[in-house]
C-alpha cells in the first residue's frame, strides 16, 4: 500500500476515535450529571456540546491538509493524555482506572503518529496541494 492511502487510512482512523470518544464522553458526563443530581447539568451538556464542535472542526480541517490543524490536534491529544495521567497519579480516576489508562495511552499514541508518521504528512501535503500529484513532485526534487 502507497503511502497516500496508508495516511489517509491513519488519519481517518484517529478522526473516528477522537469523534467516538468525545459522543462516548459527552454521554458519560450528562449521565453522571443526571444521576448525582448536579444543578449545572445544562451547563456540562452545552460545554461538552461546545467541545464535541470544535474537535468537529478541527478534525476536518485537519482531514483538509491544514498544517496549523495538525499540530493543534497534536498538542491537544498530549494535554488530554497528559490530563488523564495527572488524574491517574493523584487518584482522580478511581472506579475507571481502566478506562482512564486507556484514554491516555490512545491520546498519546494518536499525537506521536500525527507527529511522526510519513503517510500521514505524504496525505497531508496531497490534501493541501488539491490532489494534485505533480505539485507533490515537484515540491520533493
Amino acid at each position: 500500500m502507497d503511502l497516500f492511502k496508508k495516511g489517509k487510512y491513519t488519519v481517518i482512523a484517529i478522526i473516528v476515535l477522537v469523534i467516538l470518544i468525545d459522543i462516548y464522553s459527552f454521554s458519560h458526563m450528562i449521565g453522571v450529571c443526571i444521576n448525582s443530581g448536579y444543578a449545572n447539568t445544562i451547563k456540562v451538556m452545552g460545554l461538552e456540546a461546545v467541545k464535541l464542535f470544535i474537535h468537529i472542526m478541527l478534525l476536518y480541517s485537519m482531514y483538509k491538509g491544514q498544517q496549523w490543524a495538525r499540530l493543534t490536534m497534536i498538542g491537544l491529544l498530549l494535554f488530554l493524555g497528559m490530563s488523564y495521567f495527572m488524574g491517574l497519579l493523584y487518584g482522580l480516576a478511581s472506579g475507571q482506572t481502566l478506562y482512564v489508562v486507556f484514554l491516555c495511552g490512545i491520546y498519546i499514541f494518536m499525537a506521536f503518529v500525527l507527529f511522526f508518521s510519513k503517510p500521514v504528512k505524504e496525505f497531508m501535503l496531497y490534501q493541501r496541494n488539491g490532489g494534485n500529484v505533480s505539485v507533490k513532485n515537484e515540491s520533493s526534487q
